[in-house]
C-alpha cells in the first residue's frame, strides 16, 4: 500500500499532462477541406467501383462445360541465350596526313 500512496500524485500529474497534450494536439490538428472546394472544379471526388454490384448477374445459369484444355503457351518470356559468336573486331583505318 505504501508504494501506491507514494506515486499516486505523480500518476495523477502525468495523466493530466498527457490528456492536456492530447487536447492541444487535437486543437491544432484540424481537418481542412480542399481549397478551392471540389464543387467549383466540377466533381465530388473519386468514384470507385468495388465490384459488388449485382448488375449483369442475371437469372440465367450457363450449362456449358468448363474449358479443360491445358495451356500450351508459356507466359514467361524466353530465357536470354548468350550470343554463340562473338563480334568480329574491325580494323581502324590509318589516318592519312592532309
Amino acid at each position: 500500500m505504501e508504494y501506491r500512496e507514494e506515486h499516486r500524485r505523480e500518476a495523477l500529474i502525468g495523466t493530466v499532462l498527457f490528456h492536456v497534450a492530447l487536447a492541444v494536439l487535437f486543437f491544432f490538428a484540424v481537418f481542412k477541406g480542399p481549397d478551392p472546394p471540389l464543387d467549383t472544379l466540377g466533381g465530388d471526388g473519386v468514384e470507385l467501383n468495388y465490384g459488388v454490384d449485382e448488375v449483369g448477374s442475371g437469372d440465367i445459369q450457363s450449362q456449358a462445360p468448363a474449358n479443360e484444355s491445358k495451356n500450351r503457351e508459356d507466359s514467361r518470356p524466353p530465357a536470354a541465350q548468350p550470343d554463340p559468336t562473338p563480334p568480329q573486331p574491325t580494323a581502324q583505318p590509318d589516318p592519312t596526313p592532309a
